[in-house]
């Protein structure tokens, strides 16, 4: 692998520098010819919400291509939700109550999991890595419609920094409370956002 580091135990893909190429070159061409500078201007700018909008829709479609092939077994906490979640004798199990007696924060995503499996009877990484990648895009959902109403004029943008997160969110391969709780959140600030305006109008203004 090029750029192995033996010392820290990291490399760089070929993938990585042709990201890091590819983007010193747009960001190169932009500075030095003014027809590219105008393209970009008029794509990403003018056209942010179009832009924005097909860029999301790429990624979401390679959100699903990854968790396809990608859908690995974890360790950790992670495994263990899944172990206990997947059959009611795992519980019984002396590991798994110590691990819960010590974490009991995770309980109730314990609970949510295996009321999924009886509720489908699907008991797969795969299907719980789908209920991740629904989670986290709920989220994006209901954040870019608390953009919305607080100001519309920052959508774009919005859309634009929720490409790049989920362009590099790994965690949509791992069912765990870090991808879960996001739409909780998100759902919190959009009815705040919701009845703040409705309270107060004027102070949002577009």
């Amino acid at each position: 692998m090029p750029g192995d580091n033996p010392t820290f135990g990291t490399s760089t893909t070929m993938v990585t520098t042709g990201l890091v190429l590819g983007l010193v070159a747009v960001l190169v061409m932009n500075y030095a010819y003014p027809e590219v500078h105008a393209w970009l201007v008029a794509v990403f700018i003018k056209k942010r919400l179009l832009t924005g909008s097909l860029m999301l829709g790429v990624v979401l479609a390679g959100q699903i291509f990854l968790i396809i092939f990608v859908h690995p077994a974890s360790g950790f906490d992670a495994g263990m939700l899944h172990y206990a979640a997947t059959s009611a004798k795992h519980v019984q199990e002396v590991n798994v109550m110590a691990y819960y007696s010590l974490n009991q924060n995770n309980l109730p995503i314990m609970l949510f999991m295996h009321w999924l499996t009886e509720l489908t009877g699907q008991t797969s990484w795969l299907f719980f890595d789908f209920v991740t990648l629904f989670f986290v895009d709920l989220s994006v959902i209901c954040n870019l419609i608390s953009v919305w109403l607080v100001r519309p004029r920052a959508l774009g943008a919005a859309i634009y920094l929720h490409v790049g997160w989920l362009a590099v969110f790994p965690s949509i391969i791992m069912p765990y409370t870090d991808a879960w709780g996001l739409p909780l959140v998100s759902i919190y600030l959009l009815c705040y956002f919701a009845m703040r305006k409705s309270a107060l109008p004027a102070r949002y203004p577009r």
